[in-house]
């Protein structure tokens, strides 16, 4: 006994031996080099970083994959916007919504991001993209009033829900009536207009029995006795929730289910709707751009350097006219003008941003290549790197730097790849990385992820 005690004591006493932690996968230097980029950018552009390496094929190491793809779901849960907008049918391109419509094709709030995270993590480890998906939180898009131009858009989290249900659960799972369970808690749970027609595909679209899929259709008729009315989202979602609803009830009845109760509860859903908030569209509030006396005259001066002495849309003048000495003189007037233009009181620094990029756009696209070319897209290059709403929205000032890139690509312009060694150049992070990557790992620059 006395031994024993004397064995335990010395192996009490021992210094603990040291676990080492297994080694990290090695990375190649050119995905090295682009993950110290994004470390230095605002979370979601980081994020994006990261998912578009996991998705390069220039990592051949599935347990990097797997890193990449787990620390870009946790940074987007710092992006600044946590759901997707898009703006109504109707809205003008040349708007506050319109910005933010565009910047949201690059996917870049909490949900989309995470969306992808997991769509990414399903290719390498199905079991690891049901915990991730376990980690998102379930949508609950607040009502719109009917002056915004703007409404939520929350379909891809119900396309990725149901693609989880139709994918990972095995035989044995499936015949327990887990992948039922699994979807039915977010079925049950919806609560605005944007919710309704991809829950309704999602009961259509999900891999079931006849009898497994009368329990979600039970499910989504009850829920659609509480959702919030909202004027606004419904009037917009209303055509495409109808179609919807027709094709759920066709494939019920295929299958041989009573659809009496989910047209029952449509018609109320409905009517409750339309006795909301009677939104029109004309009580939308548009935020107009180029409506102020400043940015009326600098609009009147693109025109000119786009389609002639008058102005008025018609011709385009020819690339040989605009090497003409008196187009590079009225450029440089342009420009004057445009270093001196300052926001209006009732202008907001986003809405000041936005036209001013506008107008570099237009005459980055219109100046002949050259050296006048080139200090243009270095005064936009400082411009956005002085800009605040890198901070603020980050998602809208890149794609301002992505809008131009996307034309002149779409134009066989030479000076894409001009502006993509400015951006490689440049002191912002952000803007480096957006060139590291369309290098490494190219992708149409306004186009929604997968």
């Amino acid at each position: 006994m006395k031994l024993v005690i004397a064995l335990l004591s010395i192996a009490l006493a021992a210094p603990a031996a040291e676990v080492e932690d297994p080694p990290r996968p090695k990375l190649p230097p050119e995905v090295q080099a682009i993950m110290g980029l994004a470390y230095a950018s605002p979370p979601e552009i980081a994020a994006d970083a990261f998912l578009r390496l996991a998705a390069s094929g220039k990592i051949a190491d599935r347990e990097a994959k797997r890193q990449l793809i787990d620390q870009a779901f946790d940074m987007a849960g710092s992006a600044r916007d946590r759901f997707r907008r898009r703006h109504i049918t109707g809205s003008p391109a040349d708007s506050r919504s319109g910005s933010i419509d565009r910047a949201a094709r690059l996917a870049l709030d909490t949900l989309s991001l995470r969306v992808r995270a997991v769509r990414a993590m399903l290719d390498l480890d199905p079991a690891k993209a049901r915990e991730l998906f376990s980690r998102m939180e379930t949508p609950q898009p607040e009502a719109r009033s009917c002056e915004d131009a703007l409404i939520f858009d929350v379909t891809g989290f119900y396309a990725l829900l149901s693609d989880l249900a139709n994918q990972t659960f095995s035989t044995g799972e499936r015949r327990l009536e887990q992948h039922v369970g699994f979807v039915r808690p977010y079925v049950v749970s919806i609560s605005s207009p944007v919710e309704v027609a991809p829950a309704a595909r999602l009961v259509r679209t999900l891999s079931a029995t006849p009898r497994q899929r009368d329990l979600l259709l039970a499910s989504f008729v009850a829920a659609l006795q509480n959702v919030a009315a909202d004027g606004r989202s419904f009037l917009e979602t209303a055509d495409g929730v109808t179609e919807e609803i027709e094709q759920l009830a066709q494939a019920c009845g295929n299958d041989g289910l009573a659809t009496d109760g989910l047209k029952s509860a449509f018609e109320k859903y409905m009517e409750r709707q339309r006795g909301s908030a009677q939104c029109s569209q004309g009580s939308v509030k548009l935020h107009d751009y180029w409506t102020t006396p400043g940015a009326q005259a600098l609009l009147a001066r693109g025109l000119k350097l786009r389609w002639g002495p008058e102005g008025v849309p018609g011709r385009m003048l020819t690339l040989e006219e605009r090497r003409a000495a008196e187009w590079q003189t009225q450029l440089a007037e342009a420009l004057n003008e445009m270093e001196s233009w300052k926001p209006a009181p009732a202008e907001s620094e986003a809405d000041y941003f936005h036209q001013r990029c506008l107008f570099y756009e237009a005459l980055i696209e219109l100046t002949p290549p050259g050296a006048r070319r080139d200090n243009l897209v270095a005064g936009f290059l400082g411009f956005l790197s002085s800009s605040p709403i890198e901070r603020e929205s980050p998602a809208e000032w890149l794609a301002r730097g992505a809008e131009i890139l996307s034309r002149l690509r779409q134009s066989g312009d030479s000076g894409a790849e001009r502006l993509l060694d400015a951006f490689a150049g440049s002191a912002n992070p952000a803007l480096a990385l957006t060139a590291r990557l369309e290098r490494l790992a190219p992708q149409s620059p306004l186009a929604p992820p997968r």
